[in-house]
């Protein structure tokens, strides 16, 4: 009998846990709780390694030199029906200097293209996500229903600006992801494109490294002008983006064979 209370316990965690969209805590709090702010600091960190420098000495000086890593503000604006994450207009802080952008941005032409999220619009009674993406200097707005990351739950909390949060991980393209959550804010939203846990995610590290961390947590329900679907760029089903990103990869790796081809013939 105790058994079976206890397989029957474990079995209603699982399923609150994996509650896909908005979710809210039974009580006072999500009647208390309308909207909010959480702003973020976004790490980036370099890796200076994989710059290509030709054996050049003071190349490679000039790398030595750089920062290990670069930060930048975003602003997560969210009510009970939509939520928005952007960059943030309030950051206080600086972004690299112009020999450091100058230098990512050619490290960036050495790799096969990636993308990066601009903005990331969700709608909660719809369930659905838009993303202002930029890839190879061009803009898309890709759209596509809200999916369940397939979080595993953990068992270590600790405080994030006062708020109690539990940690949960999964595995993303070889990485170990770990997000940290609150219920006291029971929204099922977070940075980026990290959502999907029954609490607001306050923090994220990939591979044990820090790459957002709430700084500030404001109750307050934002203006509606914060929170708009973007309307910029292409528009595109995950599907159809996902198989541009596959063609422009592929043709990167044709183009970088025949440029190793041609340095060999030249050199024979």
């Amino acid at each position: 009998m105790i058994k079976h209370c206890l397989v029957s316990v474990l079995s209603l965690a699982v399923l609150l846990f994996a509650s896909n969209g908005l979710n809210a805590q039974e009580g006072t709090s999500v009647k208390n709780i309308n909207g909010g702010i959480i702003r973020y600091e976004h790490v980036k960190y370099y890796n200076w390694d994989s710059y290509q420098t030709g054996n050049n000495p003071r190349m490679k000086q000039m790398l030595a030199d750089q920062p290990a890593s670069g930060m930048k503000g975003k602003v997560l604006y969210f009510t009970k029906d939509e939520s928005l994450f952007a960059t943030d207009p309030q950051w206080p802080g600086e972004p690299p200097s112009r020999l450091t952008q100058g230098l990512l941005l050619r490290m960036s032409v050495q790799k096969p293209p990636v993308p990066s999220i601009i903005e990331s619009y969700i709608n909660f009674e719809k369930e659905s996500r838009t993303d202002l993406v930029e890839l190879m200097t061009r803009r898309f707005r890709v759209e596509q229903k809200l999916e369940n990351p397939g979080w595993k739950p953990g068992t270590e909390q600790k405080k994030i600006l006062g708020y109690v949060c539990m940690n949960a991980s999964l595995q993303k393209d070889e990485k170990t992801i770990v997000a940290w959550y609150t219920t006291e804010l029971p929204y099922s939203i977070g940075p980026e494109n990290y959502r999907g846990l029954p609490g607001a995610i306050l923090a994220v590290e990939i591979d044990g490294r820090n790459t957002f961390l709430a700084t500030s947590v404001e109750l307050e329900t934002p203006a509606e002008e914060l929170i708009q679907k973007p309307s910029e760029g292409k528009k595109m089903s995950r599907k159809e983006f996902d198989k541009l990103l596959a063609q422009k990869v592929k043709e990167f790796k044709e183009d970088q064979g025949k440029e190793g081809t041609s340095r060999r013939d030249s050199n024979n």
